[in-house]
């Protein structure tokens, strides 16, 4: 790489003030031990109006728990949130970033999806016409590729295991590329317009385009395009996200529409379609063997937004449950629920929102934003207490990331930076990832482009 283009980097500003916020334990569940103190707080409270309870024997007390709180649920939802989610203790989250990159020509688009950091720890960011990789372990940065015809990329995601990475460009074209050797693997077309949301599923790729189709590519075969995904919007899609548990794809788009997809009804039971999701080391192109192809309508459509919806995140935390942003005139974040197609709640931010990622540590989502406070936001679950904010991109907060062992998220601005926050306690997530054998550096050299 060239020397000279390598710009100079923000140094990393001292953290002297840093904002202590509550943040609630993440502490094993006994469930005896807690239904049994739940219990005795429902007994108190119902005999003040009735003594029937006290006549019942011990082995019956389970029972008449679970029928009082049948019948009396919403009564007593802080109780069974404060027991099972345990108590708040303070918790630090710095409110200056640990370190910052400076990222020429970062573009400022909504629509478009210009980073994402992969499993590898390696982060791809677009710079204009180029994506280069920072390799987050040692520092070092290298250019991967420029579009031909000197046009701007539009996305970008890695591969599951992190050693593919998908490039979006503006002319529909879809790349694949194997970031260890450096080498184009292969072309994927479909799309009419520009590619600007990518989202892996195993071996099964999906592409959201300004054209409004959302297609399916599985890689390892010469014929990929195996579903076209219609009848759900009919402007650009900005934001796709798989839900790995029920393999339901969600999409939003610039209609204002948020979609679930559930490619399991375009298959009968002798379509091998499962082994897609089975990500493996690498994968394989067979010229020989083509995939079904079909066209899909949406499981739901939610028009709850009244802006585009480009940030969509689904909780690890409660099953099923879809988190999506909407734009400039929108400025809330809703809770879905795809397992009965309904809206659970609904909160104003105050500015829009541009993307969400959920904590991995804690029952916490995080949220970037635009206009007016250009801001990233940490919110508690599922209260939705904001127990953080952080200040310091210039312009508006479009790309977000976290890093593969969940305790920094990078986000990134057209104000031409990128910059590095620490969520969670990096010993303590350090600890917990060495459990999972899974260990991560994170280099001093901030050197990209």
């Amino acid at each position: 790489m060239n020397n000279a283009l390598i710009d100079s980097i923000l140094p990393r500003k001292k953290n002297e003030n840093n904002c202590r916020v509550k943040r609630k334990a993440s502490l094993p569940i006994n469930n005896n031990h807690r239904l049994l103190n739940f219990s005795k707080q429902i007994l108190e409270e119902e005999t003040k109006e009735s003594n029937k309870f006290h006549r019942k024997s011990s082995q019956n007390l389970i029972t008449d728990v679970i029928e009082i709180y049948q019948n009396n649920a919403d009564k007593y939802n802080d109780i069974i949130e404060a027991e099972f989610f345990g108590n708040e203790n303070h918790h630090h989250i710095p409110n200056e970033p640990e370190r910052i990159l400076d990222a020429p020509q970062l573009i400022d688009d909504y629509y478009l999806n210009l980073l994402d950091w992969g499993n590898q720890n390696i982060l791809s960011v677009c710079l204009g016409p180029s994506v280069y990789l920072w390799n987050a372990n040692n520092g070092q940065t290298h250019l991967l590729t420029t579009s031909n015809n000197n046009e701007n990329i539009c996305s970008v995601s890695f591969m599951n295991n992190g050693s593919c990475l998908g490039i979006g460009h503006n002319n529909g074209l879809t790349e694949l590329w194997d970031i260890e050797k450096n080498s184009k693997i292969r072309n994927l077309k479909g799309h009419s317009n520009r590619v600007s949301c990518l989202n892996w599923n195993g071996y099964l790729l999906s592409t959201g385009s300004k054209d409004s189709l959302i297609i399916n590519h599985d890689v390892r075969v010469k014929e990929h395009m195996i579903h076209k995904l219609i009848n759900g919007h009919n402007k650009e899609v900005c934001a796709l996200k798989w839900d790995n548990e029920f393999n339901i794809l969600a999409s939003g788009g610039n209609d204002n529409n948020v979609c679930l997809w559930d490619i399991k009804k375009a298959h009968n039971s002798n379509n091998k379609i499962w082994d897609l999701f089975e990500s493996k080391s690498s994968f394989y192109i067979n010229k020989n063997q083509n995939n079904c192809f079909s066209n899909i309508s949406p499981l739901y459509i939610f028009n709850n937004h009244c802006a585009a919806v480009k940030a969509l995140a689904w909780s690890p935390w409660q099953r099923g449950i879809l988190a999506s942003g909407g734009g400039k005139k929108d400025h809330s974040i809703k809770f879905f629920n795809a397992e009965n197609g309904q809206l659970n709640y609904s909160i104003d931010t105050g500015s829009q929102v541009c993307q969400l990622i959920w904590n991995k540590y804690e029952k916490e989502i995080i949220s970037s934003h635009g206009y007016s406070k250009n801001q990233i936001a940490v919110w508690s679950y599922p209260k939705m207490n904001k127990i953080a904010e952080l200040h310091g991109h210039m312009n508006r907060v479009l790309y977000l990331s976290m890093s593969p062992d969940g305790c920094t998220i990078v986000s990134g601005s057209s104000d031409e930076t990128l910059r590095f926050w620490n969520i969670n306690d990096r010993n303590k997530v350090l600890e917990v990832n060495r459990k999972n054998n899974q260990i991560f550096s994170f280099g001093n050299f901030m050197n990209i482009r």
